[in-house]
């Protein structure tokens, strides 16, 4: 049992492309230039549009084919698991 594996569950991918979505620097950067960029010339409803800007950035980069693949070889690598599967014993001798 010492080479127990622990699973990537569909609820872990699906955190992990959250986060990486919510936390990526191009879609924090963006939105907060816009932010500031309102808020210097005075015109508020910009903060308004900086927070459209954020959800589509978080949607986009939650959807994109790319991301997902880095998030699940980062995930799958943190938990040793990967496409190799070993039977347990136990499973081995009751079928034999």
């Amino acid at each position: 049992m010492a080479d127990q594996r622990q699973l990537v569950t569909r609820t872990d991918l699906r955190r992990g492309l959250v986060i990486n979505a919510l936390t990526k620097p191009i879609n924090v950067v963006v939105p907060a230039a816009v932010v500031v960029a309102g808020l210097l010339i005075g015109v508020t409803w910009l903060i308004a549009v900086a927070v459209a800007v954020y959800a589509v950035l978080a949607v986009l980069t939650f959807f994109d084919e790319g991301e997902a693949e880095k998030v699940g070889k980062r995930l799958y690598g943190d938990r040793g698991g990967g496409s190799e599967y070993s039977y347990p014993a136990a499973l081995i001798a009751s079928v034999m």
